[in-house]
Protein backbone atom coordinates (compact mmCIF):
# COMPACT_ATOMS: atom_id res chain seq x y z
CA UNK A 1 0.00 0.00 0.00
CA UNK A 2 0.99 3.64 -0.33
CA UNK A 3 2.61 5.21 2.69
CA UNK A 4 0.26 8.09 3.59
CA UNK A 5 1.64 10.94 5.60
CA UNK A 6 0.21 10.78 9.09
CA UNK A 7 -2.42 13.35 9.97
CA UNK A 8 -3.51 14.56 13.38
CA UNK A 9 -7.09 14.63 12.06
CA UNK A 10 -8.57 11.11 12.51
CA UNK A 11 -11.73 11.70 10.48
CA UNK A 12 -10.99 12.73 6.94
CA UNK A 13 -13.18 12.74 3.82
CA UNK A 14 -12.87 9.65 1.64
CA UNK A 15 -11.50 11.85 -1.15
CA UNK A 16 -8.30 12.22 0.87
CA UNK A 17 -7.65 8.47 1.08
CA UNK A 18 -5.12 6.90 -1.31
CA UNK A 19 -6.59 4.59 -3.95
CA UNK A 20 -6.81 0.91 -3.22
CA UNK A 21 -4.25 -0.91 -5.36
CA UNK A 22 -5.64 -3.56 -7.72
CA UNK A 23 -4.94 -7.20 -6.98
CA UNK A 24 -2.50 -7.42 -9.84
CA UNK A 25 -0.89 -4.73 -11.99
CA UNK A 26 0.86 -4.90 -15.36
CA UNK A 27 3.74 -2.63 -14.37
CA UNK A 28 5.06 -0.06 -16.78
CA UNK A 29 8.79 0.08 -16.11
CA UNK A 30 9.33 2.48 -19.01
CA UNK A 31 6.97 5.04 -17.52
CA UNK A 32 8.19 4.48 -13.96
CA UNK A 33 11.73 5.37 -15.04
CA UNK A 34 10.46 8.56 -16.69
CA UNK A 35 8.41 9.56 -13.65
CA UNK A 36 11.39 8.98 -11.38
CA UNK A 37 13.58 11.11 -13.66
CA UNK A 38 11.09 13.98 -13.54
CA UNK A 39 10.71 13.95 -9.76
CA UNK A 40 14.43 13.59 -9.08
CA UNK A 41 15.03 16.56 -11.39
CA UNK A 42 12.80 18.64 -9.12
CA UNK A 43 9.96 19.13 -11.60
CA UNK A 44 6.26 18.58 -11.09
CA UNK A 45 4.35 16.22 -13.37
CA UNK A 46 1.02 16.56 -15.20
CA UNK A 47 -0.43 13.20 -16.28
CA UNK A 48 -3.16 13.55 -18.91
CA UNK A 49 -5.24 10.86 -20.58
CA UNK A 50 -8.81 9.70 -21.19
CA UNK A 51 -10.91 7.79 -18.69
CA UNK A 52 -9.61 4.25 -18.21
CA UNK A 53 -6.10 5.08 -19.42
CA UNK A 54 -4.59 3.85 -16.14
CA UNK A 55 -3.37 7.24 -14.93
CA UNK A 56 -4.24 6.73 -11.28
CA UNK A 57 -2.98 3.13 -11.25
CA UNK A 58 0.29 4.23 -12.85
CA UNK A 59 1.03 6.85 -10.18
CA UNK A 60 -0.24 4.71 -7.29
CA UNK A 61 1.87 1.73 -8.35
CA UNK A 62 4.91 3.99 -8.79
CA UNK A 63 4.55 5.43 -5.29
CA UNK A 64 4.08 1.96 -3.84
CA UNK A 65 7.14 0.57 -5.61
CA UNK A 66 9.32 3.53 -4.66
CA UNK A 67 7.89 3.59 -1.10
CA UNK A 68 7.30 7.34 -1.29
CA UNK A 69 5.45 9.13 1.52
CA UNK A 70 2.35 10.40 -0.23
CA UNK A 71 -0.66 12.65 0.15
CA UNK A 72 -3.51 11.77 -2.21
CA UNK A 73 -6.26 14.33 -2.85
CA UNK A 74 -9.08 13.38 -5.24
CA UNK A 75 -10.59 16.64 -6.43
CA UNK A 76 -14.28 17.20 -7.14
CA UNK A 77 -16.59 20.08 -8.02
CA UNK A 78 -16.61 21.36 -4.43
CA UNK A 79 -12.91 22.19 -4.68
CA UNK A 80 -13.71 25.10 -6.98
CA UNK A 81 -14.42 26.91 -3.71
CA UNK A 82 -11.05 27.91 -2.19
CA UNK A 83 -12.32 27.58 1.39
CA UNK A 84 -13.19 23.92 0.76
CA UNK A 85 -9.91 23.19 -0.96
CA UNK A 86 -7.72 24.77 1.72
CA UNK A 87 -9.71 23.17 4.54
CA UNK A 88 -9.20 19.73 3.05
CA UNK A 89 -5.54 20.42 2.34
CA UNK A 90 -5.06 21.18 6.03
CA UNK A 91 -6.55 17.77 6.84
CA UNK A 92 -3.91 16.02 4.74
CA UNK A 93 -0.92 17.26 6.66
CA UNK A 94 0.14 17.28 10.29
CA UNK A 95 2.43 20.27 10.74
CA UNK A 96 4.35 19.10 13.79
CA UNK A 97 6.80 21.99 13.89
CA UNK A 98 5.51 24.58 16.31
CA UNK A 99 7.23 27.37 14.41
CA UNK A 100 5.45 26.54 11.12
CA UNK A 101 1.72 25.97 11.75
CA UNK A 102 -0.40 25.75 8.62
CA UNK A 103 -2.22 29.04 8.00
CA UNK A 104 -6.02 29.11 7.86
CA UNK A 105 -7.99 30.60 5.00
CA UNK A 106 -11.00 32.73 5.90
CA UNK A 107 -12.80 34.44 3.01
CA UNK A 108 -14.85 36.46 5.53
CA UNK A 109 -11.87 38.69 6.23
CA UNK A 110 -11.22 39.37 2.56
CA UNK A 111 -8.19 37.13 2.04
CA UNK A 112 -7.07 36.83 -1.56
CA UNK A 113 -7.03 33.06 -2.28
CA UNK A 114 -4.12 33.18 -4.75
CA UNK A 115 -1.90 35.29 -2.50
CA UNK A 116 -2.86 33.06 0.43
CA UNK A 117 -1.95 29.99 -1.64
CA UNK A 118 1.66 31.12 -1.92
CA UNK A 119 2.01 31.39 1.85
CA UNK A 120 0.05 28.22 2.50
CA UNK A 121 2.01 25.97 0.15
CA UNK A 122 5.35 27.38 1.23
CA UNK A 123 4.57 26.21 4.76
CA UNK A 124 2.80 23.05 3.58
CA UNK A 125 5.75 21.79 1.54
CA UNK A 126 8.15 22.59 4.39
CA UNK A 127 6.05 20.43 6.71
CA UNK A 128 6.23 17.43 4.35
CA UNK A 129 9.14 14.98 4.69
CA UNK A 130 11.82 15.13 2.00
CA UNK A 131 10.88 13.02 -0.99
CA UNK A 132 7.14 13.17 -0.25
CA UNK A 133 4.65 13.44 -3.11
CA UNK A 134 1.40 15.40 -3.19
CA UNK A 135 -1.00 13.93 -5.78
CA UNK A 136 -3.96 15.97 -7.03
CA UNK A 137 -6.16 13.45 -8.82
CA UNK A 138 -9.20 14.12 -11.05
CA UNK A 139 -8.21 17.73 -11.63
CA UNK A 140 -10.63 17.84 -14.59
CA UNK A 141 -13.56 17.64 -12.14
CA UNK A 142 -12.99 21.26 -11.13
CA UNK A 143 -14.30 24.04 -13.36
CA UNK A 144 -11.67 25.10 -15.88
CA UNK A 145 -10.32 28.66 -15.88
CA UNK A 146 -11.40 29.05 -12.28
CA UNK A 147 -9.54 30.23 -9.21
CA UNK A 148 -8.09 26.76 -8.56
CA UNK A 149 -5.97 27.12 -11.71
CA UNK A 150 -4.35 30.22 -10.24
CA UNK A 151 -3.96 28.48 -6.86
CA UNK A 152 -2.21 25.59 -8.57
CA UNK A 153 0.22 27.95 -10.28
CA UNK A 154 1.01 29.53 -6.91
CA UNK A 155 1.58 26.07 -5.38
CA UNK A 156 3.93 25.04 -8.18
CA UNK A 157 5.92 28.24 -7.74
CA UNK A 158 6.57 27.29 -4.10
CA UNK A 159 7.50 23.63 -4.76
CA UNK A 160 10.98 22.78 -3.40
CA UNK A 161 13.33 20.48 -5.30
CA UNK A 162 13.00 17.68 -2.74
CA UNK A 163 9.18 17.70 -2.47
CA UNK A 164 7.02 16.63 -5.37
CA UNK A 165 3.65 17.36 -6.97
CA UNK A 166 1.79 15.16 -9.47
CA UNK A 167 -1.48 16.26 -11.10
CA UNK A 168 -3.72 13.67 -12.78
CA UNK A 169 -6.38 14.84 -15.23
CA UNK A 170 -8.35 13.99 -18.34
CA UNK A 171 -7.80 17.58 -19.46
CA UNK A 172 -4.70 19.50 -20.46
CA UNK A 173 -2.89 21.79 -18.07
CA UNK A 174 -4.45 25.26 -17.63
CA UNK A 175 -3.00 28.41 -19.12
CA UNK A 176 -1.89 29.59 -15.68
CA UNK A 177 0.96 27.04 -15.73
CA UNK A 178 2.04 27.55 -19.36
CA UNK A 179 5.24 29.33 -18.33
CA UNK A 180 6.16 26.52 -15.94
CA UNK A 181 5.72 24.03 -18.79
CA UNK A 182 7.91 26.15 -21.05
CA UNK A 183 10.60 26.36 -18.37
CA UNK A 184 10.52 22.62 -17.72
CA UNK A 185 9.46 23.05 -14.10
CA UNK A 186 6.26 21.22 -14.96
CA UNK A 187 6.58 18.14 -17.16
CA UNK A 188 3.76 16.54 -19.09
CA UNK A 189 2.93 12.89 -19.79
CA UNK A 190 0.12 12.52 -22.30
CA UNK A 191 -1.91 9.79 -23.95
CA UNK A 192 0.81 9.07 -26.51
CA UNK A 193 3.13 8.13 -23.65
CA UNK A 194 0.51 6.26 -21.63
CA UNK A 195 -0.49 3.93 -24.46
CA UNK A 196 1.29 0.60 -24.73
CA UNK A 197 4.23 0.63 -27.10
CA UNK A 198 5.11 -2.36 -29.27
CA UNK A 199 7.44 -3.95 -26.70
CA UNK A 200 4.82 -3.69 -23.96
CA UNK A 201 2.14 -5.11 -26.23
CA UNK A 202 4.39 -8.09 -27.03
CA UNK A 203 5.12 -8.57 -23.34
CA UNK A 204 1.41 -8.73 -22.59
CA UNK A 205 0.95 -11.20 -25.41
CA UNK A 206 3.72 -13.42 -24.00
CA UNK A 207 1.96 -13.33 -20.65
CA UNK A 208 -1.14 -14.59 -22.39
CA UNK A 209 -3.30 -11.70 -21.23
CA UNK A 210 -6.58 -11.45 -23.16
CA UNK A 211 -7.74 -8.10 -24.49
CA UNK A 212 -10.47 -7.80 -21.87
CA UNK A 213 -8.18 -9.03 -19.13
CA UNK A 214 -8.85 -8.48 -15.40
CA UNK A 215 -5.30 -7.39 -14.59
CA UNK A 216 -5.32 -3.61 -14.43
CA UNK A 217 -2.73 -1.85 -16.55
CA UNK A 218 -0.64 0.83 -14.88
CA UNK A 219 -0.80 3.53 -17.52
CA UNK A 220 -2.62 1.40 -20.02
CA UNK A 221 -4.52 1.36 -23.24
CA UNK A 222 -4.63 -1.58 -25.59
CA UNK A 223 -3.44 -0.06 -28.87
CA UNK A 224 0.34 -0.17 -29.39
CA UNK A 225 1.92 3.19 -30.04
CA UNK A 226 5.35 4.71 -30.29
CA UNK A 227 7.45 5.15 -27.15
CA UNK A 228 5.94 8.41 -25.91
CA UNK A 229 8.12 10.43 -23.57
CA UNK A 230 7.64 12.82 -20.73
CA UNK A 231 8.43 16.29 -21.98
CA UNK A 232 11.87 17.54 -21.00
CA UNK A 233 13.15 21.12 -21.19
CA UNK A 234 13.53 22.27 -24.78
CA UNK A 235 11.66 19.30 -26.25
CA UNK A 236 8.17 19.18 -27.71
CA UNK A 237 5.27 17.50 -25.98
CA UNK A 238 4.29 13.96 -26.92
CA UNK A 239 0.87 12.34 -27.00
CA UNK A 240 -2.53 13.98 -26.90
CA UNK A 241 -4.44 16.78 -28.53
CA UNK A 242 -3.89 20.48 -28.34
CA UNK A 243 -4.32 21.45 -24.72
CA UNK A 244 -5.66 24.36 -22.74
CA UNK A 245 -2.18 25.87 -22.67
CA UNK A 246 -2.42 26.24 -26.45
CA UNK A 247 0.61 23.99 -26.97
CA UNK A 248 0.33 21.12 -29.42
CA UNK A 249 0.91 17.73 -27.86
Amino acid sequence: MLKPIDSAEPRRPAKLNPPRPPISVFRRNRLSRQIKWVLEAGAALWVQGPAGAGKTTLIASFLETEQCPAVWYRLDVDDAEPAVFFRNMRLTCNATRADTPLPSYDPRIGQDPVRFASTFFRVYFESMPAGAVLVLDDYHEVESDGVLDAILAAALAELPMDRHLVIISRAAAPKTVARLLAEGRLQWLGWGGLRLNEDEARQRARLGLPRAQPIEVAGGGTNPAGPGRVRRPGRCLVGGAKGRTGQAA
